[in-house]
This record gives structure tokens, sequence and C-alpha cells, in this order.
């Protein structure tokens, strides 16, 4: 059986965790409401920004890189492109699908966006040193790999 002390630690370590992560989530939420950007768009968006010089990928390389579901990605890529962030285009490697590409508009939204958010990473992390973040991203991942 596990000593109480042991049992309260481990509660006190995931209460941390997800208040860390609620305190995470309502700043994000916070900064993205500034420019009228959903979280799951700044991900569609940052992804395309990502994948210089062509802004351009497949709905499945989306879905790949952000998590979102095959159905909640054709919402997103709707909802991008009725605000003229991105824009279908046909897929020179394979002319059976299409790629989303993000637009002029697109690139210069998420690229505020990226500059508001790692702003926002910076205070959030501000009390942390380097080599701190470090540390705490290995342990991070040893709970989510």
């Amino acid at each position: 059986m596990a000593d109480s002390t042991d049992t309260f630690s481990k509660i006190a370590v995931l209460q941390k965790l997800l208040l860390s992560s609620k305190i995470a989530n309502k700043r994000m939420d916070e900064v993205f409401s500034e420019i009228d950007l959903k979280k799951s768009s700044f991900e569609v968006l940052a992804a395309l920004l990502n994948a210089a010089p062509e802004y351009a990928l497949t709905p499945n390389k989306l879905m790949e890189l952000t998590h979102i579901t095959s159905g909640s990605m054709t919402t997103r890529i709707d909802k991008l492109s009725k605000k003229g962030w991105v824009e279908r285009i046909s897929n020179s490697s394979d002319k059976r699908s299409i790629k989303v590409a993000l637009t002029d508009s697109g690139r210069s939204v998420i690229e505020s966006a990226v500059a508001k958010h790692e702003e926002a990473v910076d205070k959030l992390l501000g009390n942390l040193t380097d080599k701190e973040q470090q540390r705490l991203l290995k342990l991070l991942c040893k709970l989510t790999d």
C-alpha cells in the first residue's frame, strides 16, 4: 500500500500540472481572442506557415500535424477560407488531391499571432531559466510520449 505522503505528493503534482495547463490555456485564449482566432485555427495556420516556401499542405498532413479530425479539419479549412486566410489549390504532385495554401492575408494574420503567442509564452515561462524550461520539456515529454 502506498504511503499517504507519497499519495499526497502525487496528487499535488497532478494538481499543479492541471493548474499550469489551465493558466496557459486561459492566456492563449486571451491572446487568440484579441485577434479573432481560435486555437485550432492558429495550429492550422502555423503549420502552413512552417511549410515555407510553398505555405501549403494537404488536409491529411494538416490533420497529422495538428491532431484535428477529418470532419473538424474540413470545417476549420472552410472557416479559414471564408476569412480569406487560406485557399484550396490543386496538388501538382497528386492530381487526385488538393492542398490548402496560406494566402497573403492569412500569412499576415499568423505572423502577428505567432509574435503575440511568443510574448505570452515568454511571460508564462518567465520565471524559469532556459535550463529549467528544457528540463520541464523533457519531463512533460515523458508523460505524453
